[in-house]
């Protein structure tokens, strides 16, 4: 895919999904001569959940590098550009996890980049100007729900969602979805609500460039079914498949012709 097509099939998901914010990629940089002029360099130190607010909520393009980076163990562990301290235990005990034993066992199995990347940008899919890395979305339980159905049309993979509760938008949709070659769902965790402006609703899925346009294709699809946006309300009895007669209603309701 180039970069067009992509800005295309950002918009396209946008609309299907009736997401509140847009559909971002994710890029990893190597160095920081690869950063395209029309990202923002943030100043000051930034986690990366608040790059995603930004990228999110001002709808900009923007990047952190390893300088302009503020700690935090999850992305420490997940980019590579930190570690954990040797007694992290002792110091988040009572606060992460009731014992040293069980702060260490929640960051114990994470996979890392291992600092292979200088720099991280995020933007809007709709108007990246560099072919990402990973795409994110960030929405309500129903609208992954129609993910999970685009995912199923495809016949793929069902769609993993497995946390601790540290490292949601940093890590188990972003750093695992590139390194397994995965979409993953996450539920955004607290640094995502303090920083990145989560809301309570919010669920979060990752998952590489290169499932996007079977993603789109699957999200299509439903628009012609029982499973497309806006959710159809009957409380009569309806036979299973879901007959033409009655989708047509929800059709000529909505002024939807199954496109």
């Amino acid at each position: 895919m180039d970069v067009k097509e992509i800005n295309n099939i950002g918009c396209d998901i946008d609309r299907l999904l009736r997401l509140k914010t847009n559909c971002l990629g994710i890029k990893f940089f190597r160095t920081e001569k690869d950063i395209p002029e029309d990202f923002q360099r943030l100043k000051g130190r930034k986690s990366i959940c608040m790059l995603i607010g930004y990228a999110r909520f001002l709808e900009i393009p923007a990047v952190i590098t390893r300088d302009t980076y503020a700690n935090c163990w999850p992305s420490d562990i997940s980019l590579g550009w930190g570690e954990l301290p040797a007694d992290a235990g002792e110091q988040a005990k009572g606060y992460v996890a009731a014992t040293a034993e069980s702060v260490e066992k929640a960051f114990s199995e994470f996979l890392s980049l291992d600092g292979k990347y200088d720099a991280i940008g995020v933007s809007p899919l709709s108007m990246i100007t560099v072919v990402p890395d990973i795409i994110q979305i960030w929405g309500s339980p129903l609208q992954l729900m129609m993910m999970e159905y685009a995912s199923t049309w495809n016949g793929w993979d069902k769609i993993k969602l497995e946390s601790n509760g540290h490292g949601a938008s940093c890590y188990e949709v972003l750093t695992l979805p590139f390194l397994k070659k995965e979409a993953r769902f996450a539920l955004a965790d607290n640094g995502d609500r303090r920083h990145g402006m989560a809301r309570d609703e919010d669920m979060i899925m990752g998952f590489p460039v290169e499932m996007l346009k079977g993603f789109h294709e699957g999200l299509k699809a439903q628009q012609n079914d029982m499973n497309a946006l806006p959710i159809m309300y009957d409380f009569d009895a309806i036979p299973f498949p879901v007959s033409k007669e009655t989708l047509a209603r929800r059709f000529s309701k909505y002024g939807n012709e199954g496109n």
